[in-house]
């Protein structure tokens, strides 16, 4: 399952933005927090979630990460 959401993460994202803001919406209408409210806030999270794992995609460091053995000083 993983890969499929890794190949469609735009689709994703705009899925989980969509129920995100029409949870809202009925939360809105209906006046008072209930389910809806709850909905919303889980969508949003993973929204949230699904947009930064989005912005690391090809990410490459300028600089090597060091090792803990490369921290230790010279004895």
């Amino acid at each position: 399952m993983s890969g499929h959401i890794g190949r469609n993460m735009w689709m994703w994202i705009g899925i989980f933005a969509v129920a995100t803001a029409i949870a809202g919406l009925v939360r809105w209408k209906v006046g008072h927090a209930g389910i809806w409210g709850d909905l919303m806030a889980f969508c949003g999270c993973v929204l949230g979630i699904l947009v930064m794992v989005q912005s690391q995609v090809g990410f490459v460091p300028t600089y090597a990460e060091q090792d803990d053995e490369d921290e230790l000083p010279a004895q």
